[in-house]
């Protein structure tokens, strides 16, 4: 089932750029589009 797993992504790794990334399966859909640092402004892991 892990086969059927795909993830993808798009943008740059600074903490001011853009992205996108997405994780689809056979029974789910997660997405994320983050177009500017907005509410992730000053946030550090």
């Amino acid at each position: 089932m892990s086969g059927d797993t795909y993830v993808t992504g798009a943008g740059g790794t600074s903490d001011d750029d853009a992205f996108y990334v997405r994780a689809h399966g056979p029974v789910f859909w997660a997405e994320a589009d983050c177009q500017s640092p907005g509410p992730l402004a000053g946030v550090t892991a």
